[in-house]
């Protein structure tokens, strides 16, 4: 009796692994057609990044596999969300951050947003910001479109760069931002002075210092 029930223990704790392991892959899926209730794998995605983001183990990759909206999400550890060319992949809010980044618990976060459409919804819809950046090494936005954030102050931008760690970074790559009618650049994205070292930079424009706001210089 003793024995059954140390190898029903044995195979209970094994089980338990394997669904830990399962539940942290290095990459995951989601796709328009998914639900938050699969493993998101290739083969049976999740439907949102929020669903999929306790999936992923630190440091890996949420893919989407066909045009969606895949709604808004908070960051807490190092993850790629990424749209590799299969459609617009968005991210439709209202009223809030399309995405906070907040990684209070591990200073060396590194996050990269590529490819997504992170829309603040139609007039009236108030939204606070594209990208919210609260904590974290380096945010990282690749060929993504940002728009339509009218939040009143202290929000309304595109990317709101506020972090609270010491040399935090962030680095853009072909990213329109909101509001894309902006004269200035420097309108669409604010930047805090509590960041003693911080860039901002693109393809062809940099930006650095301690002054608020990521204006071009």
């Amino acid at each position: 009796m003793k024995r059954q029930a140390l190898l029903l223990t044995t195979c209970c704790v094994g089980l338990l692994a394997s669904q830990s392991a399962w539940a942290q892959a290095t990459r995951t899926w989601i796709s328009g057609v998914g639900d938050d209730a699969n493993p998101c794998s290739r083969t049976a995605p999740c439907k949102t990044f929020a669903g999929a983001i306790s999936k992923t183990a630190a440091g890996g990759e949420i893919d989407t596999l066909d045009p969606g909206g895949f709604g808004a999400v908070t960051v807490t550890k190092a993850i790629t969300l990424a749209n590799e060319g299969v459609g617009e992949a968005g991210i439709l809010v209202a009223g809030t951050n399309g995405v906070t980044v907040n990684c209070s618990t591990d200073p060396n976060c590194i996050v990269v947003i590529r490819g997504l459409a992170i829309d603040g919804g139609p007039i009236g819809s108030n939204s606070l910001n594209g990208i919210r950046f609260v904590a974290g090494k380096t945010l990282i936005i690749q060929n993504s479109v940002i728009r339509n954030f009218t939040g009143g102050s202290p929000n309304g931008y595109g990317v709101a760069f506020n972090p609270s760690g010491s040399t935090p970074s962030i680095w853009s790559s072909r990213t329109p931002r909101s509001p894309a009618a902006a004269a200035d650049p420097a309108a669409a994205c604010s930047c805090s002075r509590a960041a003693a070292a911080r860039t901002w930079r693109s393809t062809t424009r940099r930006s650095s210092g301690t002054s608020p706001g990521c204006g071009w210089t």
